[in-house]
C-alpha cells in the first residue's frame, strides 16, 4: 500500500515537474525568439517609447536583436523597417556614416517590395542624413522622392504623417538655403496637416531669429510643450523647445532665465547624446556669459563648443566619403548604361530598354545630376581637408599659413578689410585664429604670448571694428 502511494506521488510529481520544465522551456524559447513575436505596428510603438525616454542606445541594441530574427525568418518588411529605424537612431547620435550604411542595407532589400510606406520612410531618412551633413540640395532631392511615394499611400492618416515628416525637413533645407518663400509654403502645408511639437517650435524659431512677434514665439513654444505633454514624442523636442526658450529670453534681455533654460536643454541633449544640440547650447551659454562679463565661464563653454565642433566635423567628413563612394559606383554604372544604350540602338530596341531603365532609376532614386552631386560633396571634403592642413600650418608656424588661408577663404579677408581698412597683418592673423575656432590655449602656444595679451588683443580689435561691448568677437567673426 505504501509502495503504491509512493509511486502515485512520484507520478504526480513527475507530471508537475515536467509541466514546469515545459513552461520554462517555452518561456526561454519566447525570450530567445522575441524578434519573431513583434509585428511592425508593435515595433513602431516600442520605438516611440524608447525615443520618448531618450534611450537611443538601448533602442539601437533592441532593433539589432530584432533585425537578426527577421533575417532568420527572411521577413523583408521587417528587415527594411529595422534597418531604417537603426539608421534613424544612429543619425540621432551623430553617427552619420553608420546611419547611411544601414539605410543602404534597407535599400538593397527594397527590390522585394513595392510598399510606398517603406519607400517614403527610407528616402525621408536619406533626406534627414543629407540635411545633417549640410547637403541641402541633395537632401531636397531625396525628400521629393519620399513625398512622391507618400502621396501614393491610400491610408489618409499614414499619408499625412509621412508628408509631415518630409515637409519638416524640407522646411529646414529652405531655411538653410535662404529660400524664405518656399519655407513659408512648407509652414502653411504643415499647419494643415498633423499637429506636432516640432512644427510649433520651428515657427517660434523663426520669430526669435527675426527678433519680432516675441509674444507669438512664446505662444507657439507653449503650444509645443502642451502637445508634448499629451502624447509621447521624442525627447529631442524637449531639448529643442528649452533651447529656444533660452534664446527667447536672451532677445528679451532676461539672461538669468535664459541660462536656466539652456542648462535644462543641455542636460537632455547629453542624456540622448545629441551632440549637435549639445554643441549649439554650449555656444549659446558662452554668449550669455560674455554679455554678463563672466569671461572665464564664457571661455569655458566656448572651449566645450569648439571640442564638439571638431568631433562632429570629423564624423561628417567620414560620412561624406561614404556618399562619394556610393555615388562613384553610380557614376561607373552610368558609363555602362550609356554603352548599353548605344548597343541597344544598334539592335533597334532603344525605346523599350530606355523605358525599363528609366523606371528602375526612378524606383531607386538615382539622380540625373549624380555627377554634380559627386563634385559638390568632393568640394566639401576638400574644404575639410584644407581646413585641417591650415590648422597644422598654424601649429607649425608655417610662413605660408596666411597665404593658404586666403586661398581657401578669399571672401573672409575682403569682408574683414571692408569692416576696417586699418587692420594690420597681425590683426588679420589673430582674426583668422578665431575664424579657425582655435581656443586661447592654442593661440598661446602658436604665438608664444600670455592670456592677458590675448584679452588685450581682443579688446583692441573690438574697438577697431567698432563692436559693442556685449558682442563676442569670436562669434562675430564666425558669422562674418
Amino acid at each position: 500500500m505504501f509502495v503504491s502511494k509512493f509511486f502515485s506521488f512520484k507520478k504526480v510529481f513527475n507530471i508537475y515537474f515536467s509541466s514546469k520544465v515545459m513552461c520554462l522551456f517555452c518561456l526561454l524559447f519566447i525570450i530567445k525568439h522575441k524578434g519573431q513575436t513583434y509585428t511592425l505596428s508593435e515595433l513602431e510603438g516600442i520605438m516611440k517609447n524608447y525615443k520618448s525616454k531618450g534611450e537611443y542606445e538601448d533602442a539601437i541594441k533592441f532593433n539589432l536583436d530584432v533585425l537578426k530574427e527577421y533575417k532568420k525568418d527572411n521577413y523583408s518588411h521587417g528587415i527594411i523597417t529595422t534597418n531604417i529605424y537603426i539608421g534613424n537612431l544612429l543619425a540621432s547620435v551623430n553617427e552619420y556614416g553608420k546611419s547611411l550604411s544601414y539605410l543602404n542595407e534597407a535599400k538593397k532589400e527594397m527590390a522585394k517590395t513595392e510598399d510606398p510606406v517603406l519607400y517614403s520612410k527610407l528616402y525621408n531618412e536619406y533626406g534627414r542624413d543629407y540635411f545633417l551633413l549640410k547637403l541641402y540640395k541633395q537632401s531636397n532631392e531625396k525628400l521629393n522622392i519620399a513625398i512622391a511615394y507618400a502621396n501614393k499611400i491610400p491610408d489618409n492618416n499614414q499619408r499625412e504623417h509621412l508628408l509631415t515628416d518630409n515637409y519638416l525637413w524640407k522646411w529646414s533645407n529652405f531655411d538653410q538655403l535662404g529660400k524664405i518663400d518656399s519655407l513659408y509654403m512648407m509652414q502653411s502645408k504643415l499647419l494643415k496637416l498633423e499637429p506636432r511639437p516640432l512644427v510649433y517650435i520651428k515657427i517660434a524659431e523663426r520669430y526669435i531669429k527675426e527678433k519680432k512677434s516675441l509674444d507669438s514665439a512664446e505662444y507657439y513654444l507653449k503650444k509645443s510643450i502642451e502637445l508634448n505633454a499629451t502624447k509621447k514624442y521624442a525627447l529631442d523636442n524637449d531639448a529643442l523647445v528649452l533651447m529656444n526658450l533660452g534664446k527667447l529670453h536672451v532677445v528679451k534681455g532676461e539672461y538669468s532665465q535664459s541660462l536656466d533654460y539652456y542648462f535644462k536643454s543641455l542636460s537632455i541633449s547629453q542624456k540622448i547624446k545629441n551632440q549637435e544640440y549639445e554643441k549649439e547650447t554650449y555656444n549659446e551659454i558662452s554668449k550669455v556669459y560674455n554679455v554678463l562679463k563672466d569671461k572665464e565661464k564664457s571661455e569655458e563653454y566656448y572651449k566645450k563648443y569648439s571640442f564638439l565642433n571638431d568631433s562632429t566635423n570629423d564624423r561628417e567628413k567620414r560620412a561624406l566619403y561614404t556618399i562619394v563612394n556610393e555615388l562613384g559606383v553610380k557614376e561607373k554604372d552610368n558609363h555602362v548604361y550609356l554603352f548599353f544604350v548605344t548597343m541597344v540602338v544598334i539592335f533597334a530596341l532603344t525605346g523599350y530598354i530606355t523605358y525599363v531603365i528609366y523606371k528602375r532609376r526612378n524606383k531607386f532614386g538615382f539622380s540625373e545630376n549624380s555627377l554634380d552631386s559627386i563634385e559638390e560633396i568632393k568640394d566639401k571634403i576638400h574644404e575639410y581637408e584644407s581646413f585641417s592642413e591650415i590648422i597644422k600650418m598654424a601649429e607649425e608656424g608655417n610662413p605660408f599659413f596666411l597665404t593658404s588661408f586666403k586661398k581657401l577663404y578669399p571672401d573672409f579677408h575682403e569682408k574683414l578689410k571692408s569692416k576696417c581698412s586699418g587692420l594690420t597683418e597681425h590683426d588679420i592673423k589673430f582674426c583668422i585664429y578665431l575664424r579657425l575656432n582655435l581656443n586661447a590655449k592654442q593661440i598661446l602656444q602658436y604665438e608664444n604670448i600670455t592670456l592677458r595679451a590675448i584679452e588685450t588683443k581682443k579688446y583692441r580689435l573690438k574697438k577697431k571694428l567698432e563692436l559693442s561691448s556685449d558682442v563676442k568677437l569670436s562669434s562675430w567673426i564666425l558669422e562674418l
